[in-house]
């Protein structure tokens, strides 16, 4: 082989490095973007999951501090209703001492 054939190859050998490192390249490219949409969904799919768990907590706490609250209220109004219920007693008896005291 002489000189001339062994620059030719030299020269083939350059082109083809460069076009297999550009194919490196563009591959890469497309593995980089492919996990940045990858990655974006799933951080999206995250975001959601999580203000989904929010709201069933919310929820739940909600639902409990109504049942809660609603237990106040009963035990609440059964007070009132022992409240107005002795003073319509104490009333009488209190009308029968101001009017025996007159």
């Amino acid at each position: 082989m002489g000189k001339i054939d062994v620059l030719k190859q030299i020269k083939k050998s350059e082109s083809e490095a460069k076009i297999t490192l550009e194919k490196a390249k563009e591959k890469s490219l497309a593995i980089v973007s492919k996990a940045r949409v990858n990655s974006s969904e799933i951080l999206q799919k995250s975001i959601i999951e999580a203000q989904e768990k929010s709201r069933e907590i919310l929820d739940a706490a909600k639902s409990s501090a109504t049942k809660k609250a609603n237990k106040v209220s009963k035990e609440g109004e059964k007070q009132i209703d022992k409240i107005t219920e002795s003073g319509e007693k104490n009333r009488k008896l209190a009308i029968d001492i101001v009017l025996n005291n007159f």
